[in-house]
């Protein structure tokens, strides 16, 4: 039965998680910060440089995010349901381009950035994507990055190791 008047419970919890989530972003924003001074650009430094960047756009992250997306998760403001469209689901290569397109183009006149993060190893998998997004001409910022790894081979070899009963070091 609503009263009009708050539960002060309800408040004190609403308080007390706010008060720890503010903790949690000014703990992950500081180590993006830290991470500005790497030789090699950090992930987290990445997704903190775009951030500031479109941070008073009205933005939409169409693919990924450094690390899976943590980072943006972590650093980002979410304020509106359609600034993420979700994820790959099944993890098949070459994902990235084509959902970061499609979505862009949905999008499209609407006046919002749309932002694809890019690992290199799935863009191999689609680099004609480009030349149908610059000749469809659809707006898309897609910034590709090396993340040092070509990890769904690797988690992949890693399963099999572990399956039969092989060191995970030698996958």
């Amino acid at each position: 039965k609503k009263t009009g008047k708050t539960n002060p419970a309800r408040a004190e919890r609403f308080k007390t998680i706010k008060a720890c989530h503010e903790q949690l972003r000014g703990k992950w924003l500081a180590e993006a910060q830290a991470a500005a001074s790497s030789r090699e650009i950090a992930t987290a430094f990445l997704a903190l440089e775009i951030w500031e960047t479109i941070k008073n756009e009205d933005w939409v992250l169409v693919h990924g995010g450094p690390q899976g997306g943590g980072w943006t998760r972590q650093i980002w403001n979410w304020t509106k349901p359609y600034q993420y469209i979700g994820g790959n689901g099944g993890g098949g290569l070459g994902y990235g381009m084509g959902a970061s397109i499609g979505a862009a183009l949905a999008h499209k006149g609407t006046g919002k950035i749309c932002v694809n993060f890019q690992s290199d190893g799935d863009l191999l998998m689609t680099p004609s994507a480009f030349w149908t997004a610059a000749h469809h001409q659809i707006p898309l910022l897609t910034v590709v990055f090396n993340n040092q790894s070509y990890f769904n081979s690797e988690a992949h070899q890693s399963h099999l190791a572990k399956f039969r009963g092989r060191p995970t070091e030698t996958a």
